[in-house]
């Protein structure tokens, strides 16, 4: 990996470090600086999605129909649009969109984005990590199960993500050591 890379890398995590402790100002103007010197780069998009969508849940308190009005909230959605126009096989941000969707109760959105990550992610597809990736998708599934009208394909998803972790696991099993 190049410096640069590993530096940009250092300030991503810096960035997500300050939105974890809910300091979201100083986090996008921390990726809106990363986006300055690196404007095509996705994980920083992405990112200043997370943090936007993040933002917006806390102001809001998870109401659905006040996050669908936020501005932050808004911006978040275009953020992991822009990811998507760039890379349409970007498995993380179609899971970022999935969430979106879901966060404001639009379950057959947020399952269309669901299902397309999980399409990609058995054909190979990913970005941080295969069984990362699985696992988030896996936990967001598992926090679906308690809406009626999205249990049955919630229930679906889980099942195809514990089959593609135990082939990951037998993967690795077989690998040297």
């Amino acid at each position: 990996m190049s410096n640069s890379r590993t530096s940009l890398r250092d300030l991503l995590d810096g960035s997500r470090l300050l939105a974890m402790n809910c300091e979201y100002r100083a986090a996008l103007d921390a990726i809106e600086a990363i986006l300055r010197k690196h404007p095509g780069d996705l994980d920083a998009l992405r990112l200043k999605g997370n943090i936007l969508e993040q933002k917006a849940l806390d102001e809001h308190e998870r109401s659905p129909r006040s996050l669908a009005l936020s501005l932050d909230y808004l911006t978040a959605f275009a953020c992991y649009e822009q990811v998507l126009g760039v890379d349409p096989r970007h498995t993380v941000a179609l899971i970022d969109l999935g969430d979106h969707y879901r966060y404001v109760d639009a379950f057959d959105q947020a399952f269309t984005f669901y299902r397309s990550a999980m399409e990609l992610l058995e054909a190979g597809e990913e970005r941080i990590g295969a069984a990362s990736e699985i696992r988030e998708l896996l936990s967001t599934c598992d926090d679906l199960l308690r809406y009626p009208s999205a249990r049955e394909r919630a229930q679906q998803l889980i099942n195809r993500c514990n089959q593609m972790l135990q082939v990951l696991r037998s993967t690795n099993d077989e690998e040297p050591r």
